[in-house]
């Protein structure tokens, strides 16, 4: 390993997902960058049957040097589990992997490559491809954005998930980690990181699997409603630094997520007000169709 090498910590929270917490973790451990180290933190109850599945998977990278483990001290949540991790890490920058997502044997290589290229950008994205509950690979996640305005860019949709974002520390610790909201984690955090430093590179090949399934992840997907609400109002607040048209475009992106959200709430006035309102704001718009579409759909 070369002295010059960058140090990347590779942060796993956990939450029921023992069975998957192997092939997370061995995906690291096959990265063809060998200057990392691996944080998995249990976000478990204590002594729960998860928590002491969790424990035996462990125990079996107890020899490995650049594997540690934070054990449970109680369920609090995907952000507290996540920022726990963080004031443990030493590296560089840091990767925060789902506990039942992997990386591809290059992913940290090529994305250091890219800092190496953009000395002290915020974040390196790559694409994703995104599984399915029977290991299929059903679409590809690659995030579009605007290279000269990325805090606009991520107001717009959020700029990657946390498996393919690489993101430097300072920066990270200086926007405050991650801040609770019943959803919409990532999109928060990432506004708080681009606030300082609004600086993204993307690595065009797929280096990394999301797996899209039932059950139980860090983060409660029932509560996803009420986040994505709350970040509107959070995202409104941003407004004032927006051109018209910027502010358009993300009124419009905002009002189709709200409108869903609403109808998952089963508010349903609320979500047929918000589309005439869309409607309003741009009327000859296939997406109006395709919400109306969602909306009249159990």
């Amino acid at each position: 390993m070369n002295s010059n090498d960058i140090l990347i910590s590779v942060i796993i929270p956990t939450f029921k997902r023992s069975e998957f917490l192997p092939i997370a973790i061995d995906s690291v451990l096959a990265q063809t960058y060998k200057n990392i180290e691996i944080i998995v933190v249990s976000d478990n109850d204590i002594d729960n049957e998860y928590d002491k599945e969790t424990c035996k998977v462990m125990k079996r990278y107890a020899t490995c040097d650049n594997v540690e483990y934070l054990p449970a001290i109680g369920n609090h949540g995907g952000c507290y589990a996540r920022n726990r991790g963080l004031n443990t890490a030493k590296g560089a920058y840091v990767n925060f992997l789902d506990d039942d997502d992997s990386f591809y044997p290059t992913k940290i290589e090529r994305q250091v490559e890219a800092i190496r290229m953009h000395p002290g950008v915020a974040v390196v994205s790559c694409y994703g491809a995104i599984v399915n509950a029977e290991g299929n690979i059903y679409r590809y996640e690659k995030t579009c954005f605007d290279s000269e305005n990325i805090l606009y860019s991520e107001l717009l949709c959020n700029l990657g998930t946390t498996t393919l974002n690489l993101i430097n520390t300072e920066i990270c610790r200086k926007a405050g980690g991650f801040k609770y909201i019943e959803s919409s984690q990532e999109h928060l955090f990432l506004l708080g990181i681009f606030e300082q430093s609004p600086t993204f590179v993307q690595v065009k090949e797929v280096l990394a699997r999301i797996y899209q399934h039932n059950g139980e992840r860090v983060s409660n997907n029932n509560k996803r409603a009420i986040g994505t609400l709350k970040m509107t109002k959070i995202i409104e607040g941003y407004y004032p630094q927006l051109t018209e048209n910027q502010k358009k475009k993300v009124q419009l992106a905002r009002y189709k997520v709200d409108i869903l959200a609403y109808k998952e709430l089963n508010e349903k006035k609320k979500a047929w007000a918000l589309l005439a309102e869309r409607c309003k704001l741009k009327l000859i718009d296939i997406e109006n169709i395709k919400i109306m579409i969602k909306m009249l759909m159990r």
